[in-house]
């Protein structure tokens, strides 16, 4: 949370002292088009962390005996990590294809691909 709070924070100054494009610009407003694609790559990298941590995880509880109803449990959130991440994975693509082709003045320097 304090992470979204320090991007804002560098986006709303880079904003104000910006002339033309706010995100795309020149100079400080160059700081607001790293901030965001920073932010992206951490984001997508922490989620697949986060995936490859809860799949060595209940992996591993899962090979220690343990009742019908946990692995059921462990089960379903191995489950959702993995819904979650291939969203993450695909959903910046699919939404860099969506932004470049409706035109937006920022589909060329914000990357929605953090690979």
């Amino acid at each position: 949370m304090a992470m979204v709070g320090v991007a804002l924070l560098f986006m709303g100054t880079a904003a104000a002292q910006s002339d033309g494009d706010p995100i795309c610009g020149e100079g400080q407003a160059s700081v607001i088009s790293n901030t965001v694609n920073t932010i992206i790559q951490l984001a997508t990298y922490g989620g697949l962390i986060g995936t490859a941590v809860t799949f060595f995880g209940t992996s591993a509880v899962e090979s220690a005996p343990v009742d019908d109803e946990r692995r059921e449990s462990l089960k379903s959130i191995r489950k959702k990590s993995y819904s979650a991440s291939t969203k993450l994975v695909f959903g910046g693509p699919i939404l860099y294809i969506i932004i470049t082709q409706s035109g937006l003045p920022w589909g060329d320097c914000i990357t929605l691909v953090p690979f």
